[in-house]
């Protein structure tokens, strides 16, 4: 694609590596913590941090938040140290120890300080609301200024020994600001059309205002744009496929809601952030929009730079040794039986909240037999889909129970809040309050996903995807495994878990 030459790699001892890791987390979490702080200025909340030292003035307020910043994101650079550091890692990794230093922090640490006891309960919880939001608005921002920071200091890339070596470049990222900028906009144009309401998507965006069809071009290129900033194109083999992408745009979804909907939007309207419990209740609506978006562009980024990568790099060793229709559908039929296993799982579920009869509507029946077939169907197409997505993405159980989880959420949001309504008649049920009602079928998307996960796992392990030799495959196992943990495989997983969570704590009963 181009002459340039990618930063060059470097292996560095550990205490080296800790303590680079300490000073520019700190930088970094300070960066973040300003961001957060100016959140927590429009909040009125920096007085409530100065009680941590017994002081009740936003000025002292402001410096113990900025302290708490520092050395938290010192905290968080030591921890990923070792991890890969391109921006679209470090964003994740960045979100989801934001979101769990809100557990660590705002309801436990602080309230033990403040001689109270751990407040754990659903009512903090949503009280807690505008923290956590902030939480990972800070572990955002200084996920991205880790990665910037460590680029610039270091002007290399710290990665592990045994990594191989990328090839983003100048060039790279040019071509993916392209690629996503074009994915972006056909994604924003098909799922404006597919949905009932065509300014459903960027309704933040306009205020609710009715758009044109530009409008809707302008934010997908633009959205897309910033997506392949972010996540650059690369030639290299370990680059993403698709289903870490896929479960990437969980991440990369809900931020987009927190910036847009929660903030850019409401500051323009109200005058004040959307932080609060009610607003984020009220705006939870436009939160699976913003998934299913994320999700349709990173799969026509994926596509498109996967074409990309097969038509113009050299790396051609590291395509599979045999034709990939074979292991495809060998992974297909995988699939089915993992799909099978999630299915029966689900019906559990189905059985106990009398779903069976709705589901046999989908071809004009009523009948809970015929409600089980269509589900089983159902559940193997999209055991298929995993096969196809997740192939050689499990090592282990517990990285296809992970996997499995994150999918599971995916078709929670895209089945039973999206295509099942529509399919019915109805517009898509995206209310905190429809997503109450469908609760249960969360629960049953995760257990399918848990089913489908290990099942799949524990299949492609017999099978040996790697067409190598047999005493050879453990040792290829772990290397694999290595390599996908310095990813934000870990963090995604975590982070899918979070998105779970939150959406108990908004559509739970208010406190």
């Amino acid at each position: 694609m181009s002459d340039a030459v990618a930063p060059p790699v470097l292996t560095v001892r550990s205490e080296r590596v800790l303590l680079e890791g300490a000073s520019v987390g700190a930088v970094a979490g300070i960066v973040g913590g300003l961001a957060f702080g100016a959140a927590m200025i429009e909040l009125g909340d920096l007085a409530s941090i100065a009680s941590l030292v017994r002081a009740d003035t936003p000025i002292v307020g402001a410096f113990v938040h900025l302290v708490v910043a520092a050395m938290v994101g010192a905290v968080f650079g030591m921890l990923v140290a070792r991890q890969r550091v391109g921006a679209s890692d470090s964003l994740v990794w960045g979100m989801a120890y934001g979101a769990f230093f809100w557990f660590v922090g705002p309801l436990t640490l602080r309230p033990l300080i403040l001689g109270a006891s751990v407040t754990w309960d659903l009512a903090t919880a949503q009280r807690s609301l505008g923290s956590l939001i902030g939480h990972i608005v800070w572990g955002a921002v200084t996920g991205l200024s880790l990665a910037a920071l460590r680029f610039v200091v270091a002007g290399q890339r710290v990665v592990a020994a045994d990594e191989p070596p990328g090839s983003v470049t100048g060039a790279g990222i040019r071509t993916a600001v392209g690629i996503g900028g074009f994915a972006g906009m056909t994604s924003a144009v098909i799922l404006s059309a597919l949905l009932p309401d065509r300014n459903a998507l960027i309704a933040p965006v306009t205020g609710g205002r009715s758009t044109s069809w530009l409008a809707v071009v302008a934010f997908g290129m633009v959205a897309g744009a910033l997506y392949g900033l972010v996540l650059p194109y690369s030639t290299a083999p370990s680059a993403p496929r698709l289903g870490a992408r896929l479960v990437h745009s969980i991440a990369v979804g809900f931020l987009a809601w927190i910036v847009v909907a929660l903030t850019i939007v409401p500051l323009g309207e109200i005058d004040t952030l959307a932080w609060g419990a009610p607003l984020v209740r009220g705006r939870f609506e436009v939160l699976p929009g913003y998934l299913l978006f994320a999700a349709s562009l990173a799969s026509g980024f994926c596509l498109l730079a996967g074409g990309a990568r097969f038509l113009f790099s050299d790396e051609v060793r590291h395509y599979d040794r045999l034709t990939a229709g074979p292991q495809r559908l060998r992974a297909g039929l995988r699939g089915v039986v993992a799909g099978i296993v999630g299915g029966l799982l689900f019906t559990i579920v189905i059985v106990q909240v009398g779903a069976l009869g709705r589901i046999s509507q989908l071809v004009g029946a009523d009948s809970a037999v015929v409600g089980f077939l269509v589900h089983m169907m159902i559940a193997v197409v999209i055991g298929i889909t995993y096969a196809q997505l997740f192939r050689r993405h499990s090592f282990d159980v517990r990285s296809g129970v992970a996997w499995g989880v994150a999918y599971g959420l995916l078709w929670w949001i895209l089945g039973a809040l999206t295509l099942l309504p529509v399919l019915l008649g109805a517009s898509p049920q995206w209310s905190a309050a429809a997503a109450a009602r469908a609760f249960p079928s969360l629960v049953g998307h995760l257990m399918y996903g848990v089913g489908l996960g290990i099942t799949f796992s524990l299949l492609e392990a017999r099978y040996n995807p790697w067409w190598i030799a047999r005493n050879e495959t453990e040792a290829e196992r772990t290397r694999a495994r290595r390599a996908q943990m310095l990813t934000s495989a870990p963090a995604l997983w975590a982070f899918s878990v979070f998105v779970v969570l939150f959406i108990v704590i908004v559509v739970g009963p208010p406190a």
